[in-house]
């Protein structure tokens, strides 16, 4: 199994940040398609502490992108636990997901 840093390489995102101690944050560029030009980042950021995920302006997620966030989910540890993921778009929450692990206890 490959890790979730080549599975999100693979799309395009790329390691922007990494903390040992409390985040691990992916980019990836965003585009104008009529002015050709830049805007901003996409983001998708792991918190440790919080044990969360938070997607911004992230408006597409493919199986492949679902993939990479579980594989990332998975080598945190965070397997057996119930992770939080919020959604925002241009700033705004537009969703919360409670993914669900499988508690052994």
């Amino acid at each position: 199994m490959k890790s979730a840093r080549e599975l999100f390489e693979e799309l395009g995102w790329y390691l922007d940040i990494e903390t040992n101690d409390n985040q691990i944050v992916y980019s990836k560029n965003k585009f104008n398609n009529d002015t050709f030009g830049f805007i901003g980042a996409k983001t998708i950021t792991f918190d440790k502490e919080m044990e969360s995920v938070y997607l911004d302006d992230v408006n597409d997620i493919s199986m492949l992108l679902l993939q990479a966030i579980n594989q990332q989910i998975n080598e945190l540890g965070w397997n057996n636990t119930t992770v939080k993921i919020d959604v925002k778009l241009d700033g705004k929450k537009v969703m919360e997901i409670m993914r669900n692990g499988n508690r052994k206890d």
